[in-house]
Order: C-alpha cells, then structure tokens, then sequence
C-alpha cells in the first residue's frame, strides 16, 4: 500500500510539474514566448533596464514599455497588458497608451515624489490598450505606460517582463507574449 501511495504521488507530482511546464514562459525566462503562445511580437533585442535608487510606500511609479513591433504578417488587436512578475510590495495598476504628442519628452520613468511636473502621466490623457491594432509590420507610434504602486517596504524590488495578450484581427483565439524589461527599486 505504501508504495501504491508514492506512485500516485509521484505522477501527481510529475503532472503538476508538466503543467506549470507549459503555463510558465520557456525557460522562465523574459523575452520568450509562452508555450502554445504567440510570436508576432518582437522579443529579443526590444528590452531595457529601468532603476530607481528609492521609493517610498505609497509611491506612484510609471515606466515605459518596449515599443511593440508586430513582425508577423498578420494584424494584431491587443486585449490587455500587464506585469509578467509581480513581486510583493508592489502593486500593478495598470498599462495604458499614451500618445508622443502629450509629452514634451516621454519619460523612461516617472515616479510621484521625484517625476518632473511637466512629465506627469497623471496629468495627461491615455486610452486602454483593449482595441488597440498593430498592422503587420508596424511598430507603435505611440507609448505603453506601466503604472504600479509601491505597497510594501521590503527592498530591493525587482519586476521583469511585460505580458502582451493579443488576437489575430481575423481570428477569435487569444495570444500571450512577454516583451522583455526589468524595472529595479533599490531603497
């Protein structure tokens, strides 16, 4: 009996193992399609590091996502954005669509206690990315601004990565890459 036991245990195991296998990106790593997911968007060599010395609780942080390129030959419609890693003591907000035109300079990175009034992300005017369509080809003209809230004091706080969900204009099936950029908050 005990052994029947840790048979069925192990292929318990095994199956869970599999499973987070194919849910999780390739490798765990950033800038790598989802298994069974998208490759439209480019990944590799669209990514940055963004750092920020200090932040406070209750801090409001922006920072700038890659560009996304479609380089498929197909048009995309974007369903959402998000953090591909949340880590504790940070909160996603959210990932909105700005256009260059708002901004005398669009900001790297912005954050409440330290951003330049005239860079305020708060203060200007942006859409969902629901809806938003990427010709075959095309790079964005405008800009995904990430929004997140620091909630914790535990430091350092490190997010890597991107999660574009994403349908074929022609198709009902929705699609899953993360673009790669890591966001850093030492203090």
């Amino acid at each position: 009996m005990p052994k029947r036991l840790v048979l069925v245990g192990a292929a318990v195991l095994i199956a869970v193992a599999a499973t987070v296998w194919l849910v999780l990106p390739s490798g765990g790593g950033v800038g790598r399609e989802l298994a069974g997911g998208g490759d439209a968007l480019e990944t590799e060599g669209n990514g940055h590091r963004i750092g920020f010395r200090s932040a406070k609780t209750g801090e409001e942080i922006y920072f700038l996502s890659p560009a996304p390129v479609n380089l498929g030959d197909r048009d995309i419609v974007f369903k959402s954005a998000a953090l591909a890693t949340v880590p504790a003591g940070i909160e996603f907000v959210d990932a909105r669509v700005y256009r260059r035109s708002e901004f005398d300079a669009v900001p790297i990175n912005w954050s409440s206690s330290m951003g330049s009034p005239g860079s305020d992300p708060r203060r200007k005017r942006s859409s969902s990315i629901e809806g938003v369509e990427l010709k075959a080809g095309q790079t964005m003209d405008d800009v995904v601004l990430v929004h997140v809230r620091v909630i914790g004091s535990q430091r350092p706080l490190e997010m890597s990565g991107i999660r574009y969900t994403y349908k074929y204009r022609d198709g009902d099936k929705e699609w899953q890459q993360v673009v790669p950029v890591d966001l850093s908050i030492k203090g």
